[in-house]
């Protein structure tokens, strides 16, 4: 399903408490898993010809060291699109933030967003709308409508 980025961003919202769950979960993971910085290069194992250590316990150390490295750079990757989304709250108004905020980030109903800000549900959506189209312009590009609906953030 190809989605415009008004979407992409309306569904990162939805997903930012998500994601930040997921990095602070990889990140403990990471610290359970954590052996002490050893690696196979470390070590100074000596290897075949074909590189290949003859070690299981030494294989073992290289498969962990090798998750170890995936999962950070999964960990750094989605703390990027974390920034990019604070980045972008960041330079919304006041109001706006509080609209997005309330409704995406703590989850309320349109008519408790309403009753916070002292605004219509209908005039906070609008705001939204707004808002979500300037965070999109920020995170994808001025021309954000113009790019492929696959193309993902980096």
């Amino acid at each position: 399903m190809r989605l415009n980025n008004y979407k992409k961003t309306e569904r990162l919202l939805e997903n930012y408490s998500a994601l930040k769950g997921y990095i602070e979960m990889r990140q403990k993971e990471l610290e359970e898993i954590e052996y002490g910085g050893i690696s196979a290069i470390e070590l100074g194992e000596k290897t075949a010809p074909t590189n290949k250590i003859n070690d299981p316990v030494f294989e073992e150390v290289v498969s962990i060291d090798r998750y170890r490295k995936e999962m950070k750079k999964e960990i750094e990757k989605k703390e990027k699109i974390i920034k990019k989304i604070d980045f972008a709250l960041g330079k919304l108004d006041n109001l706006q933030r509080a609209v997005i905020k309330l409704r995406y980030l703590e989850g309320k109903q349109w008519w408790q967003v309403g009753a916070e800000v002292h605004y219509s549900e209908r005039w906070c959506k609008h705001l939204r709308s707004e808002a979500i189209n300037k965070m999109a312009i920020i995170i994808y590009g001025n021309n954000s409508l113009l790019l492929p609906a696959t193309e993902e953030i980096v």
